[in-house]
């Protein structure tokens, strides 16, 4: 599975708008649109940290949000 926690960036106030407005619930938020994040690299678990700094040395902004885990091949969030 894909396990994303959803509290390691902060949703850009385009999409709260558009959340709000059309009262649309978290899971179709996250279904629906990518909520400010643009792309995800899945590398693993031991490259994490230097693709991390690579990345943001290179001016882009990366944080890990999740990870993979044994499963079911579903996506789950939390935060």
């Amino acid at each position: 599975d894909a396990v994303v926690d959803t509290s390691t960036w902060q949703l850009p106030e385009i999409f709260q708008w558009l959340q709000e407005s059309g009262n649309i619930a978290d899971t179709e938020m996250l279904r629906t649109f990518n909520c400010g994040i643009g792309m995800m690299v899945v590398v693993p678990e031991d490259s994490v940290a230097t693709v991390i700094a690579t990345l943001n040395e290179l001016g882009e902004t990366a944080v890990q949000v999740g990870q993979i885990t044994a499963g079911s091949g579903k996506v789950q969030t939390h935060s």
